[in-house]
């Protein structure tokens, strides 16, 4: 789900993962499916929300190179 500043919902996308069983892997591979997903569509992402703490220490503790 995209939401604007105002938490208004502007976006949203869904897709069957046939995936790892562990609820840790399956989560990270969704955060992954969401941001190539943004990619894909140029939309801009500022903020992250997770249930997996684990998943998303992984995502933060990751250098991500800068767009220029």
């Amino acid at each position: 789900m995209v939401q604007n500043d105002r938490g208004d919902v502007v976006d949203v996308f869904s897709k069957k993962l046939c995936i790892a069983q562990e609820p840790y892997a399956a989560e990270l591979m969704a955060i992954r499916e969401a941001l190539l997903w943004c990619q894909q569509t140029e939309q801009a992402v500022h903020y992250l929300e997770s249930d997996c703490y684990l998943a998303l220490t992984a995502v933060n503790s990751v250098t991500w190179p800068s767009k220029q």
